[in-house]
């Protein structure tokens, strides 16, 4: 029999359905303790000190992450804003012109915009709270904008297929924010691979963490 009554909250005295604190940060792992606490005790804290540069820890990263996601290039940042920030200048953007980007997402991404002195172009979300590809179209014909910097929000994925056909309709310069999508794909291809460039973030609170951090990749 099928019921239109809503399930009570927790609050209500409903049914506890997660039972741990996902806002908890979660320990650093013994391995990567003990990593850390060999690079401490041999003096080795920047990349360019050890033997040669791909000996270092970060370099180490960045082979093993370029690895897993298929591309060429991985540079590890501070952050992923300034990885998105890399990604507009690489994009060749000057003050004044246009970025289409989510009107739902992280203010690091109107900050990073607004660092590189562009305008950012809101495009709406669809009901699954992804980028609409319709509006993104509208948008880049309206605004005549030539860099897409588009989020995953709180992992919400839209229509790539959508997304891809503007993208080439439009001939935009792509950039990924993955910062909320990592190991995460769509029809088998890993967001961050989609556009020109694909941009991390190993902050405290996402799916992989540094304490501060960020990842950019590309081919």
């Amino acid at each position: 029999m099928m019921t239109n009554e809503r399930r009570r909250l927790v609050v209500e005295g409903g049914e506890r359905i997660i039972d741990f604190n996902n806002k908890a940060f979660k320990p650093v792992p013994e391995e990567g303790i003990a990593m850390a606490s060999d690079a401490m005790r041999r003096g080795v804290m920047y990349r360019y000190q050890p033997p040669t540069k791909e000996d270092s820890l970060t370099a180490r990263f960045e082979k093993t992450f370029a690895e897993y996601m298929g591309m060429k290039h991985v540079i590890g940042t501070n952050s992923c804003g300034s990885a998105m920030y890399i990604a507009l200048n690489i994009a060749g953007v000057e003050p004044g012109d246009k970025i289409l980007t989510n009107a739902f997402t992280f203010h690091a991404v109107p900050s990073v915009i607004h660092h590189a002195r562009a305008e950012p172009v809101l495009v709406e979300t669809n009901r699954e709270w992804g980028m609409d590809a319709e509006d993104l179209d509208r948008k880049a014909a309206e605004s005549g904008a030539k860099v897409l910097l588009m989020s995953y929000m709180r992992g919400h994925v839209p229509d790539m297929d959508a997304v891809m056909e503007v993208v080439k309709k439009h001939d935009l310069f792509f950039i990924e924010d993955c910062a909320h999508a990592y190991c995460t794909s769509w029809d088998g291809r890993a967001l961050g691979t989609f556009g020109h460039i694909g941009c991390f973030s190993t902050q405290s609170s996402k799916g992989m963490s540094a304490g501060e951090g960020g990842i950019f990749v590309t081919n």
